[in-house]
């Protein structure tokens, strides 16, 4: 870093602008992130409303399938039938409600097909956020989308991982992961099918006007749970039912879906004997006993799922002995199952969150970066081309990971992906952090392995051309007109692949395009007779990370900061339009 002015108040003077000039900078970068987020919810917002359900896809699996019905409970999936009007199946989308579980750059569009008993029979990719290389990757691997084939969604959540696909290991874990979340680990309630209403539960909270489902992939229920809802749309508790969980528990001729009311602190306030296949007037027995349906009552759910019906006094209905003892068999085996699910969902997005030894390798490579960078040991020859090697092999080769426009653009847009690419984000703050701190652009000098390998290029041959002059401006403006192109990709949603403009994809090979590739061995030969070639005039991220680097000259406004600016109002216009 340059030298500050001598005098105090010089040196003041030139902090206190440079200062400025970096929040300044610092407020366009936001700015431009917001507007890329704000417009891809828009677009998405827009694609909601058509019918992505394209029966020529659904026939791949169903053959038979000749129209779509209406949408059904509890996982909102159209009705599949044939030209008769028999059910075959269902099908549901994984977007929205799983938009924000992201692979390499965006989530991915899953469309799932159900058979009658809700057993996948077909995943088939509708749209992706992430890039095309990856998703296509997804498609063209023999084994991943069919690993799900027969399994039915509680079967989905016993399995937390299934082999990912090299190559495109963020993007299959995301595609896993939303079909998990969608289906929810849950299975429907094929013996009571419709849902609970105000109605049936105005003995449990008498201000209830409505219900709502509130299954999610967090709570990982074995059955439905339901929020109760008063006139002014405030919760008044939760509903679970005994469905699915106790479906095989039979009374007398048959088993009892049964309502367990509880309230805000999850405590029981009563149950409500629903639909039953058991003989009915038993059911209106048990229905009918004041005793009977407040004998759980002031229960917090824990207690009513350890309850021994064996040692505690819960006397069954006189006259309906076997069907009240089934029904208060299923309330425990509900709430145990509930309880079961929800801390095995739990364990699974905590695993997702989870550290992986690759992250703990990355965090060390960054701390060390940090020593190679700064210190005196810089100047060691020995350790230079050493730390060189071990980042082309562990970072490049290894790993893939590379910061880039693609990866960028894509988080801009539809998020951080936290669970899955922990990596990739301790590289990215490392990007962005070092310079402002430190004043040297830590990852373009010893963390990217692309660079690394330049420098290794570098005056290998006695022969180097250094271009000045025209030819260098014009150079040095590639980068500029590569980022005006990312903006405009990503402000417009047109699909084009952003990483058809850097050669970082290429470390990937097994997915890499033609273009990638092409531009990545171009950029090496080029490195050969002008030092750090595409370092220097080609990597739009790599000017993005210069621009923010805290040096002696940063305290004057540059050109930098003039093409800064009309980027920025370049994406306010086309957020504005």
């Amino acid at each position: 870093m340059a030298e500050l002015p001598a005098s105090r108040g010089e040196r003041r003077s030139c902090l206190a602008r440079r200062l400025v000039l970096h929040l300044f900078r610092l407020a366009l970068f936001v700015l431009i992130l917001f507007m890329l987020r704000d417009q891809a919810l828009k677009y998405r917002l827009t694609q909601r409303a058509a019918d992505p359900f394209e029966l020529q896809r659904i026939r791949k699996f169903l053959p038979r399938a000749a129209s779509l019905g209406s949408l059904v409970p509890p996982y909102q999936a159209r009705i599949i039938n044939d030209s008769s009007g028999e059910v075959l199946g269902y099908v549901l989308q994984t977007s929205p409600r799983c938009d924000h579980l992201l692979g390499f750059s965006g989530p991915t569009n899953v469309m799932v097909v159900l058979g009658p008993e809700e057993r996948i029979v077909g995943i088939n990719i509708l749209a992706s956020g992430d890039t095309r290389a990856h998703v296509r990757q997804v498609r063209e691997d023999g084994t991943f989308l069919r690993s799900f084939q027969g399994l039915t969604p509680a079967q989905l959540g016993d399995r937390p991982r299934v082999d990912v696909v090299t190559g495109a290991t963020l993007t299959s874990l995301a595609i896993q992961e939303a079909i998990v979340a969608r289906l929810g680990g849950s299975r429907r309630a094929f013996r009571f099918p419709i849902p609970p209403m105000a109605t049936d539960v105005a003995g449990l909270f008498p201000e209830a006007v409505a219900v709502v489902s509130e299954r999610t992939f967090v709570e990982g229920m074995s059955g439905p749970l339901y929020q109760v809802l008063d006139r002014t749309g405030q919760v008044l508790g939760t509903l679970l039912r005994s469905s699915p969980a106790a479906d095989n528990l039979i009374g007398y001729q048959g088993p009892t879906d049964t309502l367990i009311g509880l309230d805000l602190q999850q405590r029981v306030v009563g149950i409500a004997v629903g639909m039953s296949y058991d003989n009915e007037p038993y059911v209106t027995y048990v229905r009918a006993d004041p005793h009977f349906t407040t004998l759980f009552n002031d229960r917090l759910l824990p207690e009513l799922a350890q309850l021994d019906l064996q040692r505690e006094p819960i006397e069954g209905v006189s006259g309906a002995t076997m069907t009240s003892q089934a029904v208060a068999a299923g309330l425990v085996l509900a709430a145990r199952r509930h309880l079961q699910a929800a801390t095995r969902r739990y364990h699974v997005n905590e695993g997702y969150h989870a550290w992986t030894w690759s992250d703990w390798a990355t965090g060390g490579l960054i701390l060390s970066a940090l020593f190679v960078g700064i210190s005196s040991a810089r100047s060691l020859r020995i350790l230079q081309i050493g730390w060189k090697l071990l980042i082309i092999g562990f970072l490049g080769l290894w790993q893939g990971e590379l910061l880039s426009q693609a990866m960028l653009v894509g988080w801009a847009r539809n998020g951080v992906p936290w669970r899955n690419a922990g990596s990739l984000v301790l590289l990215a703050a490392a990007a962005w952090v070092v310079p402002v701190v430190t004043g040297r652009n830590i990852y373009c000098t010893h963390l990217c392995p692309h660079g690394a390998l330049q420098q290794l290029f570098r005056n290998r041959l006695s022969w180097q051309v250094r271009p000045r002059g025209e030819w260098a401006r014009v150079l040095r403006a590639i980068p500029l007109v590569l980022l005006v192109w990312c903006l405009l990709v990503g402000m417009r949603a047109w699909p084009y692949s952003l990483v058809n403009i850097e050669p970082f994809d290429a470390w990937i090979w097994r997915v890499a395009s033609g273009a990638t590739i092409a531009i990545a061995i171009i950029g090496l030969a080029l490195s050969l007779l002008v030092p750090m070639a595409y370092c220097r005039y080609g990597c739009p991220t790599g000017a993005v990370l210069q621009y923010f680097r805290f040096h002696g000259r940063s305290d004057r406004w540059s050109l930098r900061d003039g093409w800064a600016l009309g980027l920025t109002l370049l994406a306010a216009g086309l957020w504005w339009l």
